[in-house]
């Protein structure tokens, strides 16, 4: 054999060795299942060039659980207020939509300024809606219906909350007493003086809620919630009705009636001559002051209440005899039963629809006070402008 084939062969066989070799060590390398958790090396079964180390590692067991610690006990949730936000009622006032009557000063927030409203003397600041009870906050957005004696009027949305203190009258003696005889006038009073006083002062302020300028709004009395179901609204009416008949014949035959006549005309014949001339005789009395019957009748012309309103009472200073007698009665099927309210209100209604009336009175056309007298005094409420005391006596 020459030198040059023995190149050859000796190329031959690394050349084998070179390609062979990585598949002589793939098929050595034992199966992964079969491999032990050592990381020392084994000694290969057959001829190979090079041993390998496998290591392969066990996984580490789980700590054997021991006892969760127990959880604190969370605090419990104090329960939400049961919260009516349909409100039935609401007084409406020059002011606006009366929210509250109880108002606190603290609900109140930045600067003064005067609100709408018919008293001499306002002051109001913007309503916090964080301050106010949830009952209240609700109402914020809402829409109303607002009603007038004879009904339905127009229907408002609620809007800006004000805060709100008034006086009313000329004078300001009880909101600055030690101060208002620095003035000669109570106009000389500086704003800033009586509006910091009349803030100040202990009478409950009022929640208003405001309400935009709308002429069909005009006289309204009352407000409701407008996703409530509509209240029965009974209307007056002067027109005679059998009902209102069987009343002024019951009156006419009345002992009041007879009694009262018989005090006055006594009173009246113990006068002299000369007092004669600034009284009535009795019959002038029933001339001027005769018995009216007003019915209130529902929306199916149904008469529901009859009032009777007869003579005058003392007058503001007491300078009449007072022969003044009046009567209220529900109509209950053929019958007649009194009711223990006072004549003369501007409206009657169910307003929480309990199968009571409702019935609100205005003493004064300035917005000075308003009664809501309730049969079943579910609904017994008022308010008041307080204002200096002016009498003409």
């Amino acid at each position: 054999m020459t030198m040059r084939q023995r190149r050859k062969g000796v190329e031959l066989v690394l050349g084998m060795g070179l390609l062979l070799g990585p598949l002589v060590f793939a098929l050595t390398v034992p199966r992964g299942s079969e491999v032990p958790a050592s990381c020392e090396a084994e000694p290969p079964t057959q001829a190979e060039l090079t041993a390998v180390d496998v290591c392969v590692h066990e996984p580490e067991a789980d700590p054997a659980p021991g006892p969760e610690p127990e959880a604190e006990p969370e605090p419990e949730a104090e329960p939400e207020p049961s919260i009516s936000v349909a409100s039935p009622f609401f007084f409406v006032t020059a002011n606006g939509l009366v929210l509250s009557t109880e108002a606190a000063p603290e609900w109140g927030t930045g600067k003064f300024y005067e609100p709408p409203g018919d008293a001499t003397y306002r002051v109001a600041k913007q309503a916090a809606l964080s301050e106010l009870p949830a009952a209240l906050r609700a109402q914020s957005g809402r829409s109303f219906d607002l009603y007038g004696q004879d009904g339905k009027v127009c229907s408002v949305d609620a809007g800006k909350f004000h805060v709100i203190s008034q006086y009313g009258g000329s004078g300001l003696n009880d909101v600055i007493p030690d101060k208002i005889w620095e003035y000669d006038n109570p106009e000389d009073v500086p704003k800033r003086v009586w509006r910091e006083a009349l803030w100040a002062r202990d009478e409950a302020h009022w929640l208003v809620a405001e309400i935009e300028p709308d002429p069909s709004c005009k006289g309204a009395l009352w407000a409701r919630d407008a996703q409530l179901p509509p209240p029965v609204v009974l209307r007056p009416t002067q027109r005679e009705t059998s009902e209102g008949k069987a009343q002024m014949a019951a009156f006419e035959r009345s002992e009041i009636l007879a009694q009262t006549r018989r005090e006055y005309e006594s009173w009246y014949d113990e006068l002299s001559s000369e007092e004669r001339e600034h009284e009535q005789t009795w019959e002038a009395i029933t001339a001027e002051y005769p018995a009216k019957v007003i019915s209130w009748i529902d929306a199916d012309k149904q008469v529901r209440l009859v009032e009777l309103d007869f003579g005058t009472d003392g007058g503001e200073c007491g300078e009449r005899y007072p022969t003044g007698i009046s009567n209220f009665d529900r109509v209950v099927g053929d019958k007649l039963e009194e009711v223990m309210q006072s004549v003369n209100p501007e409206a009657i209604f169910d307003a929480d629809l309990d199968g009571n009336f409702e019935y609100l009175y205005v003493t004064h056309s300035d917005w000075d006070s308003m009664t809501l007298s309730s049969e079943e005094k579910a609904l017994d409420l008022d308010l008041e402008i307080e204002r200096d005391t002016e009498c003409s006596c």
